[in-house]
């Protein structure tokens, strides 16, 4: 009798202990469905997300490029702008020269002239074409000036243009 009575008992444990066994496998088992539902659908969004991200660099590359060929272009044009700058300036540089060697040849046969009797009004004549000429040299020297700063700036814009 007590040999039946601890086989049954022995019967009954292992049968709640096959029965929490089987009740713990089966909640892991729902458990692991429910993980792997969840890692199936991080898996979707991190496709989508990769997804946009090229989207974004391949948009990203073209607004760059757009940006550099605009950046190349208004470079050029500062370039052509500041050239053509630089040649009126040369243009006037030599126009003003040209004024000058008149008035310096001017100057000579003016004194030559005046050199004959008149010393008063020579002097003064004199100088009014000094001043005259001094004005026409500072201007021309002005124009010079002018004309190196923007040859040194078109160098440099074409050196950048180069880069």
């Amino acid at each position: 009798e007590e040999r039946e009575r601890l086989e049954q008992q022995l019967e009954s444990q292992f049968r709640q202990h096959a029965a929490e066994q089987l009740h713990e496998a089966s909640e892991s088992a729902h458990r692991s469905e429910e993980l792997a539902s969840r890692v199936d659908s991080l898996e979707a969004g991190l496709g989508e997300s990769r997804a946009a991200v090229a989207a974004v660099a391949a948009s990203l590359s073209e607004e760059r490029e757009r940006l550099d060929q605009q950046l190349e272009s208004q470079f050029r044009r500062h370039a052509a702008e500041q050239l053509h700058q630089a040649s009126e300036s040369a243009h006037r540089s030599e126009e003003l020269a040209r004024r000058m060697n008149s008035l310096q040849a001017g100057l000579g046969e003016s004194h030559a002239a005046i050199s004959s009797g008149f010393s008063e009004e020579r002097e003064r004549l004199e100088e009014q074409l000094r001043k005259h000429v001094e004005k026409q040299l500072h201007e021309a020297s002005e124009s010079v000036h002018l004309s190196e700063e923007l040859a040194k700036r078109v160098d440099s814009l074409e050196a950048g243009l180069g880069e």
